[in-house]
């Protein structure tokens, strides 16, 4: 589970769903409410020739992390050895790749032929925190499309640290 995650082994994944079960592993996001993620398994090519493939979105990603910092997947024990596990992302070309080194990002990456995915928690040094989807798919130049999106995660980081900032200064006010 922990390869799985921290550097997006295709082989763990599968082994973890063979070992729980696909339906299994999509049956709590729909509890969640989430509508359109789906997991069929990794590199499965019996699945994509009967049209079968991943699916996720942005907004079921969020709601994902979201439930995980909240301690609503399962309790809080299990909560924070997940998020450990997201800290140890090797990954870390997107999301925190332009963010101050102090910065943590407990998060997970996915990349195939054309799409580059990075989503997670940024906690900013003040303590406070933001959850982040950052999705992509069709990429001609996937090593430039890994840059802008390294853009945007900054401009989101600056945005967010420069209004607690603001918050924090009107509050003393």
């Amino acid at each position: 589970m922990y390869d799985m995650i921290i550097v997006s082994s295709n082989l763990a994944t599968n082994l973890m769903i063979d070992l729980v079960g696909a339906k299994n592993v999509t049956n709590p996001a729909r509890y969640w409410r989430q509508r359109y993620s789906g997991i069929t398994g990794v590199e499965d090519a019996k699945a994509f020739d009967a049209g079968l493939n991943n699916q996720v979105t942005a907004y079921d990603l969020m709601l994902l992390f979201e439930k995980i910092d909240a301690e609503e997947i399962v309790n809080n024990e299990a909560s924070m050895s997940m998020i450990d596990i997201l800290l140890d992302q090797r990954f870390n070309e997107i999301i925190p790749a332009k963010l101050p080194a102090n910065v943590k990002v407990a998060h997970k990456t996915g990349s195939i032929t054309g799409v580059q995915h990075d989503s997670g928690i940024v906690y900013l040094p003040n303590g406070k925190k933001y959850v982040l989807v950052l999705l992509s798919k069709n990429l001609p130049d996937a090593d430039a499309g890994v840059a802008v999106m390294a853009g945007i995660s900054k401009m989101i980081y600056d945005y967010a640290k420069q209004n607690v900032n603001q918050s924090l200064n009107s509050e003393v006010k």
